[in-house]
């Protein structure tokens, strides 16, 4: 989850570094529309920073497609967790509950939600 938290900030971080750019972008592009002939400093700037907001696109959509799997695949492993307990907890509740089922699916979450700490921890 720390690693989602931290690629969440990281996009927000790229997105406000977008903005930033595209303004710069649309501020050169303002100044060389008011001349009648932009200068080779004012061309390679505004080559320059184009260039700094593709770049920019391109890590945000890398980014929010990373999102986007993670985000999945924590819904898909917590929803898996809690259908487990609730079987566990469907188990305890009976008349004559049956301990050992939900000893047995208690474990196998902890199991679970470890190996995904894990490999979250290992990205």
């Amino acid at each position: 989850i720390e690693h989602f938290r931290e690629l969440k900030r990281g996009a927000g971080q790229t997105e406000t570094a977008l903005q930033q750019a595209q303004d710069r972008v649309n501020a050169l592009a303002k100044e060389m529309a008011g001349t009648a002939e932009p200068t080779r400093k004012m061309t390679r700037e505004f080559e320059k920073a184009t260039g700094e907001v593709r770049r920019l696109q391109a890590q945000q959509a890398s980014e929010q497609t990373e999102l986007e799997q993670l985000r999945g695949r924590l819904v898909k492993r917590l929803t898996d967790s809690v259908d487990m307990l609730e079987v566990g907890l469907s188990a305890l509740r009976r008349d004559t509950p049956r301990v050992p089922v939900m000893v047995e699916r208690a474990e196998h979450v902890v199991d679970e939600l470890r190996a995904e700490v894990q490999e979250l921890r290992e990205e």
